[in-house]
């Protein structure tokens, strides 16, 4: 056993001056000589692209919100007499879609000169929200001193 084992060290000792993966684990080698190249392992929260993962949920906004606007004109039984507060808020919910809709055509008008793309989201519900948080939050700001806006 113990010949076995200096045997072992020799062969590692050979291997690493050969500097190649391959020559590690040699045939006829013991298990407890060879070494074995460790498998990391797997991290679901570090593994996934955060950008597929904020999609993800961006769809599901979007769902939740066309489903929410689906089962309130097909199920819903509220009046302006019975729940105003509620009815308020609802007609706040229809009014804002288009508005922000419209707001975002032409803003994109306004910045890029042409329509792109990505103001195709004006036709999907509430995809202003997305328009806001990934091109208009993240705009350059001037660069310089700061100056206060005169309004005249």
């Amino acid at each position: 056993m113990l010949e076995l084992a200096r045997g072992g060290v020799a062969e590692l000792a050979d291997a690493a001056d050969s500097k190649s993966a391959g020559a590690l684990l040699r045939v006829g080698s013991s298990p407890s000589t060879a070494t074995i190249p460790q498998v990391q392992s797997h991290n679901f929260h570090t593994s996934r692209n955060p950008r597929v993962i904020k999609h993800i949920a961006w769809a599901l906004f979007f769902v939740a919100s066309s489903g929410l606007a689906m089962c309130t004109v097909l199920v819903s039984t509220w009046t302006l007499e019975t729940h105003p507060i509620g009815t308020g808020f609802l007609l706040v919910y229809f009014v804002a879609a288009p508005l922000g809709a419209f707001w975002m055509l032409l803003d994109g008008w306004k910045h890029d000169g042409k329509l792109t793309p990505k103001l195709a989201l004006s036709f999907v519900p509430y995809g202003f929200v997305y328009y806001y948080v990934y091109y208009v939050r993240t705009r350059t700001r001037p660069k310089g001193p700061w100056q206060p806006r005169v309004y005249r």
